[in-house]
């Protein structure tokens, strides 16, 4: 990848990462009950870290050192946001929903630009660490889609946590 299309391309990557990160803050910001706060404040958390990891990719590529591995983002666990939520059984607006969606729809957006992205180039590490990314962007899509459930199904998302022993752990 030459140096113009690296430039655009994290330029491209910090986008997509800020605007996800400022839409879970201002969902996070509004009349939420505590645990969906702490919800939308994980994913901003996550994509936060993905911008750090992005603007030391540029030096490190210029270097020809390794991307860093994405390091999580502290605060609670999604298990123990979703163990908060069962115990607290808030009710969902038809804001809330549009919100996940919405969500849904960015982490889509940015794990499919990851995935693409593996195209543009040949270095092994720079392809395992899009993949990563990409993962991890797939992750919060799943995250979005279980909250999601969680509201409007309840009785298939306890069906579905108590598949995957959902233990608070």
């Amino acid at each position: 990848m030459s140096q113009n299309n690296m430039e655009m391309w994290l330029n491209r990557a910090l986008e997509m990462e800020n605007r996800g990160r400022d839409f879970y803050e201002r969902v996070a910001a509004s009349n939420l009950e505590a645990a969906v706060r702490d919800f939308f404040k994980f994913l901003a958390d996550q994509e936060g870290v993905h911008q750090r990891i992005i603007r030391d990719l540029y030096s490190q590529q210029s270097h020809n050192a390794a991307p860093a591995e994405p390091q999580a983002a502290g605060g609670p666990s999604l298990n123990k946001i979703f163990l908060t939520l069962n115990k607290s059984r808030p009710a969902a607006d038809t804001d809330l929903i549009q919100a996940i969606e919405h969500a849904q729809t960015l982490e889509t957006e940015t794990a499919a630009f990851y995935r693409d992205a593996q195209a543009w180039t040949d270095d092994v590490a720079a392809k395992e660490f899009l993949r990563t990314l990409s993962g991890e962007e797939n992750d919060h899509y799943q995250a979005l889609a279980d909250l999601k459930l969680f509201y409007t199904n309840p009785e298939a998302w306890a069906e579905k946590m108590a598949a995957i022993h959902l233990d608070g752990a």
